[in-house]
C-alpha cells in the first residue's frame, strides 16, 4: 500500500480510505478451528480492489468466552496498517440478553469504533428486525448517518452471497456483501469474506464506521458453529455421494488434503492437491454402507503451498498450519 499524506479532518492512519470506494475483508482460516471446532481469535486481511493488503485486523478476546459465548462474546478488534501501527479499534461488550431479533432495547447489541484508539468516531447499533437484520450507523455525536438492512431469513440460510444494503436519506450509498465461499468452506470453517463498497465522497470517518459494521455483522450472523451448513454435507450410513466446490479466496496457492479415521468408508475423487489463488476445484465424495466405529467426520486440511509436493505439506507436527 502506498504512503498517503495526512488529510485535514481525517482520523490519522485512515487517509488511504479517502481515495477508494471499496475494500475486501478476508478472514484467515485456522486449521485447529476447522478440524476440531476449537474457537480461536479471528484474524483478517483488509485489501483494496487490486488485491493489495492495506490493513490487518486481529481479535483480542478471552478464550473461555470464545468457547462458550461464541458470537456473543466480548471482543476488541485491533486494525493495524502494514507498518504495524494501530489505526482503528472496534469494541463490543458482552450482552447476556442479546437475541437475534433485538426485540427490546436491552437485547440490542452495539460496537464502538475508535480512530485513533481511545478516540470514538462512531458506533453501530442493532435494531429490531422481525425477518430482516437491521442496524444503524451513528457518528460520534449519536446522530444516525446510515441504516443497514440485511436479507430475509430465507436468503440468510441459502447458498449464495448475502447483501446488506446501506441507505441514507432514502438513497442507497453502499453495501456490505458476505461472499458465499463454497459448500466445503462454509460447512467446515467460519472463515468469511466480505466486500464493502461505499461512495468515494463519503467522509473517511463514515467509511470506517461501515468497516466496523462489516466486522459486527460477521460476528452477529456468521460466527456460529455452522450446524446448518454442515447438515447439507451429510451422507447417510446407507451410502451415497455429495458434490461440493472448494474455492480459494486468498491471493496465494493452497495445498489441501482429505482425511478420515476410517478410510474404508469414504472416497474422494481428489484426495490431495493444489488450488491456485482465486480458483476453485470440484470435489466428489462417496460413502460406503456401514455404521461408523467412532465419530463419523470427514476432515479437510489446507495450508499455503510452499513447494511442488502436495503431501509434504501435511507431514510432521505442523501439518495444515496456515501461517
Amino acid at each position: 500500500m502506498p504512503l498517503t499524506n495526512q488529510i485535514a479532518g481525517c482520523p490519522p492512519g485512515l487517509e488511504y480510505l479517502a481515495s477508494i470506494d471499496r475494500i475486501q475483508i478476508i478472514q484467515a482460516v485456522d486449521v485447529l478451528e476447522a478440524v476440531i471446532g476449537w474457537e480461536v481469535a479471528n484474524r483478517y486481511a483488509i485489501i483494496n480492489g487490486i488485491g493489495q493488503q492495506i490493513y490487518y485486523a486481529f481479535e483480542e478476546s478471552e478464550c473461555c468466552e470464545r468457547q462458550f459465548c461464541k458470537q456473543r462474546r466480548t471482543f476488541c478488534l485491533h486494525v493495524v496498517d502494514n507498518f504495524g501501527k494501530e489505526v482503528m479499534t472496534i469494541r463490543r461488550n458482552f450482552n447476556c440478553c442479546a437475541c437475534g431479533c433485538a426485540c427490546c432495547a436491552c437485547c440490542q447489541d452495539l460496537v464502538t469504533i475508535e480512530s485513533p484508539p481511545g478516540y470514538p468516531i462512531g458506533s453501530v447499533h442493532q435494531q429490531f428486525g422481525c425477518c430482516h437484520p437491521r442496524y444503524h450507523g451513528r457518528d460520534v455525536t449519536g446522530q444516525v448517518i446510515f441504516n443497514i438492512e440485511g436479507p430475509d431469513c430465507c436468503m440468510m440460510s441459502s447458498c449464495c452471497d448475502k447483501v446488506f444494503q446501506v441507505h441514507s436519506n432514502g438513497a442507497m450509498i453502499g453495501e456490505i456483501r458476505k461472499r458465499w465461499g463454497g459448500m466445503l468452506k462454509e460447512a467446515f470453517t467460519k472463515a468469511d469474506a466480505f466486500g464493502v463498497s461505499f461512495s468515494l465522497q463519503m467522509p473517511v470517518a463514515h467509511k470506517a464506521v461501515m468497516v466496523g459494521a462489516a466486522f459486527f455483522i460477521d460476528f452477529m450472523h456468521f460466527e456460529a458453529d455452522g450446524d446448518t451448513a454442515q447438515a447439507t454435507c451429510t451422507i447417510s450410513t446407507s451410502g451415497g455421494s455429495a458434490k461440493h466446490t472448494m474455492v480459494n479466496q486468498s491471493d496465494r496457492k493452497l495445498a489441501f488434503l482429505f482425511g478420515h479415521a476410517d478410510n474404508s468408508l469414504y472416497w474422494v475423487n481428489t484426495t490431495f492437491g493444489f488450488i491456485d489463488a482465486g480458483e476453485s476445484k470440484h470435489i466428489n465424495i462417496w460413502r460406503d454402507v456401514g455404521a461408523p466405529w467412532r465419530k463419523d467426520k470427514l476432515k479437510v486440511y489446507f495450508c499455503f503451498a510452499k513447494g511442488p509436493d502436495e503431501l509434504e505439506h501435511f507431514k510432521g507436527p505442523d501439518r495444515g498450519e496456515v501461517p
